[in-house]
């Protein structure tokens, strides 16, 4: 899990990611003011640190439950948010196309 958040993390450094992430941001109902304060490419940075975060708080809980415990909440969180926002997304596209 660690390296995952790794690597999702360094994704958000690149345009092609920037560019995939622009109707999550903006659509999203709990993210979508990272356009408004940031901007396109520093609310990507901003993800990009967030996820490295994450794992880094997962691999400290190694040492210390908490802090484990606390990054696999976030990465829990994480991706129900995202899972969500993707069904919602698959049925308004299914609702528009009938």
């Amino acid at each position: 899990m660690v390296i995952i958040c790794l690597f999702f993390g360094y994704q958000k450094w690149f345009n092609y990611e920037v560019q995939a992430l622009i109707p999550y941001i903006s659509h999203g109902l709990l993210i979508f003011w990272l356009y408004l304060l940031f901007g396109i490419r520093r609310a990507t940075y901003f993800l990009g640190v967030s996820e490295w975060l994450f794992g880094a708080l997962l691999f400290a809980g190694f040492w210390n439950k908490r802090l484990g415990i606390l990054g696999l909440s976030a990465c829990v969180g994480v991706s129900v948010y995202l899972l969500r926002q993707d069904v919602i997304r698959a049925s308004l596209a299914k609702a528009t196309s009938v």
